[in-house]
């Protein structure tokens, strides 16, 4: 069975019914609708993206990842390279001699590597407000 309907009653469905009947038309009012509110809220937008980025670079800093290794050097003899990934990157730090590092208890250990890491990031890549 058909059901045919007049424009009048369709134009009538399509507003009550919030049913989209042109496309284009309607990307179009979506577009005006979302430059409007980047225009009318951009300070709220912007502030948003700047204390997400900074809540994920603490975040980042509080989860550091890295490895350890022993290095050579034929005038400083054996010594404890940190290989530190933050920010998609790796960087070196050389921790310690081989014979410090070997005297120091696990918790000491893992206490001075984490004091150093937050020291080299401060130093090179400071927090800023």
């Amino acid at each position: 069975m058909k059901i045919i309907i007049s424009e009048s009653q369709y134009k009538l469905l399509i507003e009550n019914n919030n049913i989209v009947d042109d496309e284009s038309k309607y990307l179009s009012e979506l577009e005006n609708e979302i430059s409007n509110m980047e225009t009318e809220y951009s300070d709220i937008i912007s502030k948003y993206r700047t204390l997400k980025d900074k809540i994920d670079e603490v975040k980042e800093r509080k989860n550091v990842n890295y490895t350890l290794s022993v290095s050579k050097d034929k005038g400083y003899g054996k010594y404890v390279t940190l290989k530190v990934k933050y920010k998609d990157k790796w960087l070196t730090i050389h921790l310690m001699r081989f014979d410090e590092y070997e005297k120091l208890s696990d918790r000491e250990k893992k206490q001075s590597i984490k004091d150093i890491i937050e020291k080299y990031l401060m130093k090179r890549f400071p927090l800023t407000r």
